[in-house]
């Protein structure tokens, strides 16, 4: 279940543009940094690398070659990565585990010629508690979802999803303060012709922001969450 991140580094048609890092100075590169922590407080990271092709007018995926390093850490420990080609969109993943709420992340960018960014960071969020008021719900009722613990996070991002396909999958987002969420039924558009009860998982994150550093002439996104699941009863 990762956000988000992922998926927008992947084009489902076509194999994406990528150039060995070593092509590119600091000043002309990116990064993208993904951290999730589950409710068992494992962490799965990924990190991108780009560069800008306007003759192409689309983002170019660096691949780490010329001795060009990335290095992870998680709550100040080293966090393994591995290099992983999806259509060309290159990633550098990792895991860690009994990873906390408050947690620093940092991500350091060793070039073997120019100039490294050392200081790319964040914090994880706070560990947190989802629930909801009821287990099982029909469309006329709505939904309240309860949120406890949360801090640390600028948003709150829930998406809601029929296994079955009673409703259209949605999104909602909140600020990281809410302790309850109440989506309405106009919120759960019926599928023609869907079974008369599904199952529904309900994710949630509470996202933080961190910051590339400054020698990332392209600058970057950083976010780091924490990730529960529900799973409720819906009848049509």
């Amino acid at each position: 279940m990762r956000l988000y991140f992922v998926a927008s580094l992947l084009l489902a048609a076509a194999a994406c543009d990528n150039a060995p890092s070593s092509d590119y100075p600091t000043s002309e590169t990116g990064i993208f940094v993904d951290v999730v922590v589950d409710s068992a407080g494992r962490a799965d990271a990924t990190i991108g690398l780009t560069a800008d092709n306007p003759a192409l007018l689309e983002v170019t995926y660096l691949r780490l070659e010329g001795g060009d390093q990335l290095s992870l850490t998680v709550g100040g420990e080293a966090v393994a990565l591995s290099e992983r080609n999806l259509l060309g969109a290159y990633q550098y993943v990792g895991t860690s585990t009994r990873v906390a709420g408050g947690a620093p992340v940092v991500v350091a960018y060793d070039r073997a010629a120019g100039v490294d960014a050392p200081g790319t960071h964040g914090t994880v969020p706070a560990a947190f508690s989802l629930g909801a008021t009821v287990s099982r719900f029909s469309r006329a009722d709505g939904l309240q979802l309860t949120f406890g613990g949360v801090g640390g996070a600028d948003e709150l991002v829930v998406t809601v999803r029929s296994v079955e396909g009673c409703f259209e999958a949605f999104t909602e987002r909140g600020p990281a303060t809410a302790t309850t969420l109440a989506i309405p039924p106009t919120r759960f558009v019926l599928t023609p012709g869907g079974p008369a009860t599904c199952t529904v998982d309900v994710t949630a994150r509470a996202v933080a922001h961190g910051a590339p550093d400054p020698a990332f002439g392209r600058g970057g996104l950083v976010t780091l969450s924490q990730v529960r699941t529900l799973a409720l009863t819906f009848d049509r």
